[in-house]
């Protein structure tokens, strides 16, 4: 057992090394969250309403979200590290999918207790948290071999939802299913005001 505890440990230090030497924003740790980070509503063309984050100076981070047109529009009280963030094109959602420090892992989800998968922020607020089991209908799906002993361990299961899509006009996102979970597709705001108004 030990034998095999290091050699998996050695696979998570070799793809955290990895993926540390690409430009990406979902990251991946152990690697320290980013000091500077810009994140993009159009990600493809590095355009649109932005999220802007500063914590060269920690004891005065900064935070935030800018309109297509540069105007500054509020301040963001929570910092992204590793969580993939989508800004919606007016900039008045952003949101940040998956686990804070470890992305490719997320917390193990039983009957007594949900877990987050993304959460949803309108104009700097939290709105929602979107849940495995209570909106994604998530099922519990047995880890094998390594993985296994990293759940008994570590209390961290391989992620199993990712965003594939957010479809701003529709107020949907896509999830895409991973580890055996089924794909769904959730409202991004609960209907109603002021909820309307910020998908405009």
């Amino acid at each position: 057992k030990s034998h095999n505890k290091n050699q998996f440990m050695m696979k998570v230090l070799i793809a955290a090394i990895g993926a540390s030497l690409t430009v990406d924003i979902q990251g991946l740790s152990p690697m320290p969250c980013p000091d500077v980070a810009t994140y993009y509503a159009d990600t493809d063309t590095s355009s649109g309403a932005r999220l802007e984050i500063d914590q060269t100076d920690w004891k005065s981070p900064v935070a935030k979200v800018y309109s297509a047109g540069g105007d500054e529009l509020y301040d963001m009280s929570v910092f992204p590290c590793h969580q993939d963030v989508y800004v919606s094109p007016n900039g008045k959602i952003v949101l940040y999918d998956g686990n804070h420090y470890f992305p490719q892992w997320m917390r193990d989800p039983d009957e007594k207790r949900d877990v987050t998968i993304s959460t949803v922020y309108v104009t700097g607020k939290h709105e929602r948290d979107i849940k495995f089991f209570a909106d994604l209908n998530g099922d519990l799906i047995p880890e094998t071999g390594d993985e296994d002993w990293f759940r008994h361990d570590y209390g961290y299961v391989g992620r199993q939802f990712k965003i594939e899509e957010v479809k701003w006009d529709e107020n949907t996102i896509q999830y895409e299913g991973l580890k055996g979970q089924d794909g769904v597709n959730i409202p991004l705001i609960i209907y109603g005001e002021p909820q309307l108004e910020v998908l405009a």
